[in-house]
């Protein structure tokens, strides 16, 4: 699930955004509300909320400058701007600062439903191309510790070494990316001497 976080100083916009949408439907659930954008950024950097539904004018910081603090900390979550002005101008500021959609007050459940659902569908595609990338990176990681493994094998028991094995060892950085003029490999016989019952090295 992918949390959200409601920003709003009407504590009653707040109650009604809450019993607007069935969370667990679209796959989301509650963070946290607050009321005001300056303890509102605070959380948001503590929590790192996927999805901001915030009021654009509010006390002690409003969305706008809310916003910019998000940016500048590097936050990425989708933001929500809600607000009782009708103002192009002011709509395309907020979108220009970083903000998902702009809907205007009184909040109309379908078309927060379809923005929601939207940034969902943007999430999950996310999250599943992370998926791939990770896992893809540990087939990798596997392919060189078995390319490592009978590199040193080979190397060890004086085999022939296939020059394609050789390359693509070399390739994999078998000293995981130190400088390899640092390592050497020493082959060590072990003779068993019947005489005084000790081992002497040849």
């Amino acid at each position: 699930m992918f949390n959200v976080a409601i920003v709003d100083d009407e504590i009653w916009v707040c109650r009604l955004i809450q019993k607007l949408i069935d969370w667990e439907e679209l796959g989301l659930e509650l963070a946290f509300v607050e009321n005001d954008g300056e303890s509102a950024l605070d959380r948001i950097i503590e929590v790192r909320p996927d999805i901001v539904i915030s009021d654009i004018r509010m006390p002690n910081m409003d969305g706008m400058k809310m916003l910019e603090g998000m940016r500048q900390k590097k936050i990425e979550s989708r933001v929500i701007i809600i607000s009782g002005y009708p103002d192009f101008d002011y709509a395309k500021k907020v979108m220009q600062y970083g903000a998902y959609g702009y809907l205007l007050k009184p909040v109309e459940k379908e078309e927060l439903k379809n923005v929601l659902a939207k940034i969902v569908g943007e999430l999950k595609e996310e999250t599943a191309q992370k998926t791939k990338i990770y896992q893809q990176e540990m087939n990798i990681e596997k392919i060189k510790d078995v390319v490592s493994e009978l590199f040193i094998r080979k190397l060890v028991a004086n085999r022939h070494i296939d020059e394609n094995l050789m390359k693509l060892a070399m390739e994999n950085k078998l000293t995981n990316g130190q400088d390899e003029s640092r390592y050497s490999v020493v082959v060590v016989k072990a003779i068993f001497d019947g005489n005084n019952n000790k081992d002497s090295l040849a």
